[in-house]
């Protein structure tokens, strides 16, 4: 220390870049456990929805549901936090007063669509806090958490300012909205075709076999979310076979490989056309495989 010389101060400039890093880190890191959180979530009701005797299954969801609160708060996140409390409420509503068959299959919809919006609401909180902030509102009169119109998230943009936001096509939310599935997508698409190999080279490799199953699982989410339900069938079906296989610890069969193998090529021809802009595809004869595998069957792809 050299008592003589004074300190010199930091720039100020250094002093906010520093903080907007930090800031920029705590959002990435929180966003990461949302996004953590919401798939543990999924899973444990998709497994309440195959099985509602599986009450045990819902009650793990309410701590997780608290942590994401916990994140949402640190966030400044009201709307999605408003969100949270009521899928607490009806997750609450499912264990105390089970309903009956029909009532189930509502709340259990309206879980899905909250808990799919949520998860496109922190992939837009992982670029823009503010911008997620805007974005996004919960519908209490709907019990659900949406994405707002454009023109809507304009006026929260700059409320102050007189003249009006250009009207958005009707179409326009679902069409962003499918721009956002289709690059999540892609990236799950991909880390499937990275452990198909991996499964070939080692079939009782459950690690691997587990990545795959949850590639899948997310592929059945967030098509539900922009209402693709042939493509979440489809999806669902080749989980359905994975669940069965993590159940008893089997390794992958040839039948079983071919089977993934099929289902990553078609899903991702049908993102990119998707992309492209449409699809005629239903992924029946995919299910049909799917079931016949499942049933200890062998792989064959019947024609459209």
């Amino acid at each position: 220390i050299h008592r003589g010389s004074p300190r010199r101060a930091a720039p100020v400039w250094h002093g906010e870049m520093a903080r907007e890093l930090q800031q920029g880190q705590t959002v990435a890191v929180l966003a990461g456990e949302i996004r953590t959180g919401l798939r543990q979530v999924e899973k444990l009701i998709d497994d309440y929805y195959e099985d509602p005797a599986r009450i045990a299954s819902l009650e793990q969801v309410d701590p997780l549901l608290h942590q994401l609160q916990g994140a949402l708060a640190i966030l400044d996140q009201e709307q999605a936090t408003q969100a949270v409390d009521h899928v607490r409420a009806q997750v609450r509503a499912l264990i105390e007063t089970p309903p009956d068959a029909a009532a189930r299959g509502a709340v259990l919809d309206n879980l899905a669509r909250n808990i799919g919006a949520l998860g496109f609401f922190t992939d837009a909180l992982a670029q823009n806090v503010d911008g997620a902030r805007r974005r996004y509102r919960f519908d209490a009169a709907a019990g659900l958490f949406h994405e707002l119109p454009l023109e809507a998230q304009a006026e929260a943009q700059a409320p102050s300012e007189p003249q009006a936001a250009p009207e958005a096509a009707p179409d326009a939310v679902d069409a962003e909205l499918l721009e956002i599935f289709i690059g999540e997508a892609r990236e799950v698409l991909d880390v499937v075709g990275n452990a198909l190999p991996v499964a070939q080279a080692d079939p009782a490799d459950q690690d691997t076999l587990t990545r795959l199953r949850r590639g899948f699982h997310t592929l059945k989410g967030s098509s539900r979310m922009v209402n693709l339900e042939q493509f979440a069938a489809a999806a669902a079906a080749i989980e359905k076979v994975m669940n069965l296989w993590l159940a008893e610890a089997r390794a992958a069969t040839p039948d079983l490989l071919a089977l993934l193998a099929q289902a990553h090529a078609e899903l991702g021809a049908w993102v990119d056309e998707l992309a492209a802009g449409g699809s005629q595809r239903d992924g029946a004869a995919l299910v049909q495989a799917a079931q016949r595998v499942q049933e200890g069957g062998p792989f064959a792809l019947a024609e459209a």
